[in-house]
């Protein structure tokens, strides 16, 4: 059985939480925009961005050079990743696409950073 620590639990908790508090709050938005409680749900998601962020400040010295390798990778193909995403949407809405909310970018990069996580565990476990 895999036993997951302290801070692997804390960080990808925040990245989970993350990715159901922005759909979650950009309904409510979306459902409710002359609600006071907008403000609210508007920086909702940004919590779990805290969590995780604190997470990646606190605990890097801890990391084994084995972990800390799969991160950095992960947070640079997370970061071209969405470098090149918002370039090809930014030629887009050139050519009269609709715009993509902003909001999504964050989520987006999230997501990138996830799949750079798994592709260098598959690429540390050959």
């Amino acid at each position: 059985m895999v036993r997951f620590t302290k801070k692997y639990r804390t960080f990808m908790g925040g990245v989970i939480l993350y990715l159901f508090l922005i759909p979650a709050a950009a309904f409510y938005i979306r459902t409710h925009p002359d609600s006071v409680g907008v403000i609210p749900f508007a920086l909702l998601p940004v919590l779990p961005i805290v969590l995780t962020l604190s997470t990646l400040i606190r605990y890097p010295d801890r990391f084994a050079r084995n972990q800390r390798r799969p991160l950095l990778n992960a947070g640079a193909f997370a970061f071209l990743c969405t470098l090149f995403l918002t370039l090809a949407l930014g030629i887009l809405e050139i050519l009269e696409m609709p715009p993509l909310p902003w909001i999504l970018i964050p989520f987006f990069m999230v997501i990138f950073w996830s799949l750079g996580m798994f592709l260098a565990h598959l690429r540390a476990s050959d």
